[in-house]
């Protein structure tokens, strides 16, 4: 990996205010806006059949990309710095892949709201999310939300600052989800937002609540940082307390003081989370996985 590339990584985690000015500066430089609504003009609507791949240009774009329809979708963003992306409609399956993106409003980072009738897979590869942010009276900002039925999930190589909420998926009707896996993804809170950075399923949390079904989620070295002075269950949902239709168990908690975070059986939620940034090596096996 390159160590520039390495550098962004490890201050994004640490929600380093350097990295927040460097990118807003990207976008201030960026070409003049016409070219940039050209270029997403000519990327934002397809028949459902249709396969699509976009690849972004040189410098990236700064405005959202709203891409509507296609069946096949693969978006590469070339490790440039690119706006957020909202997809809908879609058919069959949505991979995304090495893009650094830097919100300058609020809304989430990657939104896939799929066709009726279908459950695409989507796929994210190499992504680098920050400048998220939202309230809970206002705009419910995410890292990535499923705004529509979802087969397989599959996030790998992903580090994101969140001054709201990051990967949230509530598995409900209208928005059901096959199965999650999530490989390598390092998740921070950048603000004092009461948001959750992992959100998987609704449970019971107050009488009347109809908890949705319990989607498989498969975690392969996933690292939180929680807020400072907090313990991981205010990060990660469901937490401490909440319980299944049926009554069971299905908050986190931990046998080793706070350091790992699993869920019971119910839950459903295999592996662990664990608490706090990954060591450097993380980063540097990463880099040797994508150019060995």
């Amino acid at each position: 990996m390159r160590g520039s590339h390495l550098a962004l990584l490890i201050a994004i985690v640490g929600g380093c205010a350097a990295f927040a000015a460097a990118d807003r500066i990207g976008y201030r430089e960026r070409p003049a806006g016409l070219q940039d609504d050209a270029w997403l003009a000519r990327h934002g609507a397809f028949g459902p059949g249709r396969d699509v791949r976009i690849t972004a240009p040189p410098g990236g774009w700064g405005r959202p990309l709203r891409v509507q329809g296609g069946r096949h979708v693969l978006i590469d963003g070339r490790n440039e710095l690119v706006g957020r992306m909202a997809l809908r409609q879609q058919t069959g399956s949505v991979t995304i892949s090495n893009a650094r993106i830097f919100m300058t409003e609020e809304g989430d980072a990657i939104a896939v709201a799929s066709r009726n009738g279908h459950a695409p897979d989507v796929t994210l590869n190499n992504i680098v999310v920050g400048g998220v942010r939202g309230t809970r009276e206002g705009v419910h900002s995410d890292i990535f939300q499923g705004q529509g039925d979802i087969g397989r999930l599959t996030i790998n190589d992903l580090t994101g600052s969140s001054g709201y909420q990051g990967i949230f998926l509530k598995g409900t009707p209208g928005r059901a989800v096959g199965s999650v896996h999530l490989n390598r993804v390092v998740l921070s809170h950048s603000g004092a937002a009461l948001g959750f950075l992992l959100w998987f399923g609704d449970g019971i949390r107050k009488p009347g609540d109809v908890a949705a079904p319990r989607f498989p989620v498969y975690l392969n070295q996933v690292y939180v940082i929680p807020r400072p002075g907090e313990d991981l269950s205010r990060s990660i949902y469901p937490n401490r307390g909440i319980t299944d239709a049926r009554g069971r168990d299905i908050g986190a908690y931990s046998t080793d003081g706070g350091r790992t975070w699993r869920w019971p059986p119910a839950a459903n939620i295999h592996g662990v989370v664990i608490a706090g940034p990954p060591p450097r090596s993380f980063y540097e096996r990463q880099g040797r996985d994508r150019h060995g």
